[in-house]
């Protein structure tokens, strides 16, 4: 961990903790900036500066601006995000159609700072069977569809709503085991996951994002800012994240908020420092940005995916990969072009319209995601130790 990732480790703990450290001023400013930025951190960090004087006074003109700036940038989102929930929410009343509020919105309150949750998109969970009657709702009250999304998605005052139909395991084809006692009494439409249940369920959303290229630490934050603020059983949530296969990496996850922020769990979670295990998610975490895409993306995604447990890259493997991405399963061709889920016959019209949009829509996307296969041997088993270590894969 280099000292820049350290002060920035801090200061997000401080935040947390609503504490204020004593720092020595000899870190690159310009380099916690950037890490800050990356993780969508940038105005707690910002925030937590200006409280020491004596480190904010010796930043230039242009740090300062840059801090201010993306303080008044996330506030302004979050302001944004506000006004769409409250009228998708309504949508939702309106309709008399069950909706349960995940991540994000429903976090944001547990945040020291609320308006300093940063988020991409509003996410609400629904059943799939009202779908349709949703989207003429959301488009009467002016929302947008944007096209080609793989998840209903609806936009409005520059921000954007997703529409799950189900509460997401790690592996995205095996729903979350949650039983009537994981909600809470239904507030209108609304209902509400129990503390529990919702902290298992982010545990589920980050070890997704670890089997896609990893998490960050924002994710992290969450997990935190539940535990100080839900009073959440540990006996419950270990035994909902054994039910459904993450309690190894719940407990390592747990393990790192202790040593990094000083999560205030009941019992002792512990990771050696000077395991591998360690070494690879703290590179992961930091390393990734927000949502752990600078590890690498679909390349190194695809590679991860065909190696064996403790397996190395060979170039056996890269070219299976290769040739996985350019010849996916049939659902996923159908599940982007509709014309051949209708109408199977044009199943192989379909295959040639993804090649003809890959060199030349997506030209840029299709010559990294090869370059990426062909490159990225240490990461991808990197993730495949992660994976294996705590039981994702």
């Amino acid at each position: 961990m280099t000292k820049t990732q350290e002060i920035f480790i801090s200061l997000l703990s401080d935040f947390l903790n609503e504490e204020v450290t004593e720092y020595n001023c000899d870190f690159p400013q310009n380099e916690l900036f950037s890490l800050a930025k990356e993780h969508n951190l940038s105005a707690v960090v910002g925030f937590e500066l200006e409280k020491h004087r004596e480190i904010y006074e010796k930043l230039s003109d242009e740090l300062k601006k840059k801090y201010k700036q993306s303080i008044g940038y996330t506030i302004q989102h979050s302001a944004k995000a506000d006004m769409l929930y409250s009228e998708a929410s309504e949508v939702f009343f309106e309709c008399k159609i069950p909706f349960t509020p995940v991540k994000g919105c429903a976090i944001k309150e547990l945040y020291p700072i609320r308006d300093f949750r940063t988020s991409g998109d509003v996410d609400f969970v629904t059943e799939e069977e009202n779908i349709e009657k949703l989207k003429s709702a959301f488009v009467e009250k002016g929302f947008s569809m944007p096209e080609g999304a793989h998840t209903p998605t609806f936009s409005k005052h520059g921000c954007h709503i997703e529409l799950h139909t189900c509460f997401e395991g790690f592996n995205e084809k095996i729903p979350l085991k949650l039983n009537s006692e994981c909600f809470c009494e239904a507030d209108g439409a609304c209902v509400n996951l129990t503390g529990e249940a919702h902290l298992v369920y982010m545990l589920s959303h980050i070890a997704k994002h670890f089997r896609h290229g990893g998490a960050g630490i924002r994710m992290l934050a969450d997990i935190d800012c539940v535990i100080r603020k839900r009073n959440v059983s540990e006996e419950t949530v270990l035994k909902l994240s054994s039910e459904n296969g993450l309690e190894e990496f719940s407990k390592c996850i747990f393990a790192i908020c202790a040593a990094w922020f000083n999560t205030p769990f009941e019992n002792e979670y512990n990771i050696s420092k000077e395991s591998e295990l360690y070494q690879d998610l703290e590179s992961v975490i930091l390393n990734g940005g927000t949502f752990g895409f600078s590890n690498g993306d679909r390349g190194m995604r695809r590679l991860t995916h065909e190696l064996n447990n403790g397996s190395s890259v060979n170039s056996k493997i890269k070219v299976k990969a290769f040739l996985k991405y350019l010849f996916p399963p049939r659902d996923v061709v159908r599940n982007y072009y509709s014309y051949s889920k209708k109408h199977p016959s044009l199943i192989p019209v379909a295959y040639l319209h993804r090649a003809l949009n890959g060199v030349s829509k997506n030209r840029k996307t299709s010559l990294n995601t090869t370059a990426e296969i062909f490159s990225a041997d240490k990461e991808a088993e990197r993730q495949n130790r992660i994976m294996k270590e705590l039981n994702i894969k």
